[in-house]
């Protein structure tokens, strides 16, 4: 299973974010559930087999983990699920929640190139799998 997410920025100043790429699947998903489909007609959900780890202490994060989306920049994400369950066709939901960093001290958001992304983002899509 592959998803692309398209980030956009569209404040003023730019954004560092967490990334997948930089940080691990495994990392990443410590502050995400992950994609979750729902089967409509069914009410079975399906998800990913990712095993979340969690950084040492579990409070802290680095500045290794983010990338910088400047203003009015998009950019592509691509996750792949290599261990995903197996998905019958049908109907479904598809959810994803994609996180921001949110240990984060108040004086440390302001960094050289921009600020550090706090917020989530609920991304919700009807999908037919044949």
């Amino acid at each position: 299973m592959v998803i692309e997410l398209q980030l956009k920025n569209n404040d003023s100043f730019d954004y560092y974010y967490l990334d997948p790429d930089k940080m691990g699947v495994n990392l990443f998903h410590y502050f995400t559930n992950g994609l979750f489909l729902r089967d409509l007609a069914n009410k079975k959900v399906f998800t990913h087999k990712i095993e979340a780890i969690h950084p040492e202490p579990w409070d802290t994060w680095k500045i290794e983990w983010l990338s910088v989306i400047k203003s009015n920049e998009t950019t592509i994400i691509t996750l792949t699920y290599d261990n995903f369950e197996n998905v019958t066709p049908g109907e479904y939901k598809a959810t994803f929640e994609f996180p921001g960093l949110s240990h984060v001290n108040k004086e440390d958001i302001q960094q050289n190139n921009g600020k550090i992304w706090l917020g989530e983002l609920d991304l919700i899509k009807d999908i037919i799998i044949e």
